[in-house]
């Protein structure tokens, strides 16, 4: 190893190189993972909110396209008066979706719950409006990987949900 003269210092410059393109690799690879982060790629925000509509645009669901298992996410329905029947809408939630989500809220309360073999049917009252009434579910993730489902409105066309719940 080359010394400079008069000081005891050790020089290795094809050592130091490497470190120093090391060293770039990594602040580019935490840049990229900070931009991934506050884009939502890992949670909330701008990349992961989704707005799905079934076929007939009827259904609408709102939610964070990545969530984390044990932590709240939401769900959001977008109910219209004209989906009730005598002052009524029920909306049902896919048991395949619920397998991977369990509900710990939901706002408004339904006036009932139903359990069956292909989900949970929640009937709400809803008032004549312009403006469409809307439902949020607060969940909290069970496991991890992908989960897939659907949200629809008293046997009109569902709409998708399809989110995945990191570990």
């Amino acid at each position: 190893m080359p010394t400079h003269e008069g000081l005891d210092v050790n020089e290795d410059l094809k050592f130091e190189r490497g470190d120093w393109t090391f060293q770039k690799i990594g602040a580019a690879g935490m840049g990229v993972f900070l931009a991934a982060s506050l884009l939502g790629l890992f949670g909330a925000g701008a990349a992961s909110a989704v707005r799905r509509r079934s076929a007939d645009g009827g259904t609408t669901a709102e939610y964070q396209r990545f969530a984390r298992r044990q932590a709240p996410t939401r769900l959001i329905v977008e109910l219209r008066a004209d989906q009730a029947r005598d002052g009524k809408v029920t909306v049902l939630l896919d048991r395949r979706y619920l397998e991977r989500f369990e509900v710990e809220k939901i706002s408004p309360r339904p006036e009932a719950e139903l359990a069956g073999p292909d989900g949970v049917r929640y009937r709400f009252a809803i008032t004549e409006s312009s403006e469409p009434s809307r439902v949020a579910f607060g969940l909290r993730g069970r496991g991890f990987g992908r989960a897939r489902g659907f949200v629809g409105v008293d046997g009109r066309p569902a709409a998708p949900i399809r989110q995945f719940v990191y570990p």
